[in-house]
């Protein structure tokens, strides 16, 4: 049994193998996991990911994610993963329903439909998941919607000196060495 890290509280989640959706017994929320077999590796690049996302280091988890998909590259969730940086997905607690809702730090044009991680999710992913990564992206669309109305509304001007790609990034910000893991380990998640 492989324990992985909720990615709405960060709570630990008991995944037995070949189950591709769990519910965190902690915040109560359905979610997906990784299916691994056998590869200690990947479920410590899981783990490392997670834990850099739920810490707001997008660029960081991605770098990691690709490592995995490198690894295992019909990874429904590790192209999920992707794409939960791509628009710096953190999960909050809506104090009304107390249920885990995602909210958005980065934005795109470009709508989740569109996405080709996304559409790897969905190419990759069983029934099961698949159900769920929809649901899920509906709610991260209607969130983006939003945001591209309120860019749109403002008209802001916004000049950049040199674009730089979300993986281009997370080449330079993905830890390097031994110490800096050892450094990230000691970190706790946000909320904690």
């Amino acid at each position: 049994m492989a324990i992985f890290k909720c990615k709405m509280c960060g709570g630990d989640l008991d995944v037995l193998p070949g189950v591709s959706v769990c519910q965190c017994e902690y915040c109560d929320t359905k979610q997906t996991v990784p299916v691994i077999e056998n590869n200690d590796k990947v479920v410590k690049l899981f783990e490392r990911s997670n834990l850099l996302r739920i810490q707001w280091e997008f660029d960081k988890a991605y770098g990691i994610y690709e490592n995995i998909i490198a690894e295992e590259p019909e990874s429904a969730e590790a192209y999920w993963g992707l794409l939960l940086c791509q628009f710096g997905i953190e999960y909050v607690e809506d104090p009304i329903t107390k249920k885990r809702i995602p909210t958005c730090h980065r934005s795109s044009f470009e709508s989740i439909g569109e996405n080709a991680n996304f559409e790897r999710v969905k190419e990759f992913a069983d029934d099961e998941a698949r159900s769920v990564y929809v649901e899920e992206a509906k709610q991260i669309e209607e969130i983006r919607k939003v945001m591209e109305e309120v860019l749109q509304t403002a008209k802001l001007n916004v000049s950049v000196a040199q674009p730089v790609t979300v993986s281009e990034s997370a080449k330079i910000n993905a830890p390097s060495d031994v110490e800096d893991l050892d450094e990230m380990r000691h970190i706790e998640p946000r909320g904690a």
